[in-house]
């Protein structure tokens, strides 16, 4: 089944390419927020699509420069012999040896860059990506590497707890639900959204991921409280990884 996540993996182009063959209109100056939630309101269509996996880029060597032809030296002129009454040259001191070149480091492996890249957190492997895979996103590096670093400084609190527990992929997958059972509920109330404007469905797209977003966070905040009884945690981080690893989590969410 086709998820918001791997929708999201595609670019905005893509996105309207697959909108294209169907019979929606309207797409055409939509952002790729607008287009998600048009693609999930009739995923049933957009089944086909799988998850883009990311290519590393080639590493391009770079040509070196030519060296210039050395050039001739210029012929020496000859001196006059010194005559014998004159001071014997001093003894020429000896030429000091050339400092040693400092050696070049290694260059790494593929084998070794993969194990590296195994052991890095997926916000490290985010910072690696080029700019171009970086925008589709709805965050730029530098609002990524910024809110990284707020997140690790919150204490865990039940509301940092239900803040931090909002951008993992489990939050996601619920909202996709939610969403799903309120335009479930609408068509079943009369609601036929081919008859609406583009500008009525995205009105009504917004209301429906406001509603969404208010149920599931009640429902987060209200189970975090009995979560925190007795436990104690050194992030907020920490303390929504451990709530969304409870046994029927998602369930009760959706009770």
């Amino acid at each position: 089944m086709v998820t918001r996540l791997i929708l999201d993996s595609h670019p905005a182009s893509t996105l309207k390419k697959e909108i294209s063959k169907t019979n929606i209109k309207g797409y055409s100056k939509m952002t790729k927020k607008q287009l998600l939630d048009v693609m999930m309101a009739n995923k049933e269509r957009f089944s086909h699509i799988k998850k883009k996996e990311y290519v590393p880029p080639k590493r391009t060597k770079k040509a070196e420069p030519k060296k210039p032809a050395p050039k001739k030296p210029a012929p020496k002129k000859v001196m006059a012999k010194p005559k014998a009454d004159t001071e014997p040259k001093r003894p020429s001191e000896p030429k000091r040896p050339a400092p040693k070149k400092k050696a070049e480091p290694k260059k790494e492996t593929e084998k070794e860059r993969r194990d590296r890249m195994n052991k890095m957190t997926p916000m490290e492997l985010f910072s690696q990506l080029p700019q171009e895979l970086k925008e589709p996103i709805g965050l730029t590096a530098l609002e990524m590497k910024e809110r990284d670093r707020k997140l690790k400084a919150q204490k865990p609190t039940a509301t940092n707890i239900v803040n931090e527990a909002r951008y993992m992929d489990d939050y996601y997958e619920i909202e996709e639900i939610v969403i799903e059972n309120i335009w479930q509920s609408l068509s079943f109330e009369g609601y036929d959204w081919t008859t609406k404007t583009e500008k009525q469905l995205e009105r009504k797209q917004e209301q429906v991921n406001k509603e969404a977003e208010k149920f599931i966070l009640q429902q987060i905040r209200r189970l975090v409280k009995e979560f925190l009884k007795g436990k104690k945690f050194k992030t907020a981080k920490e303390g929504a990884t451990a709530f969304w690893k409870q046994d029927n989590i998602k369930s009760k969410i959706l009770d």
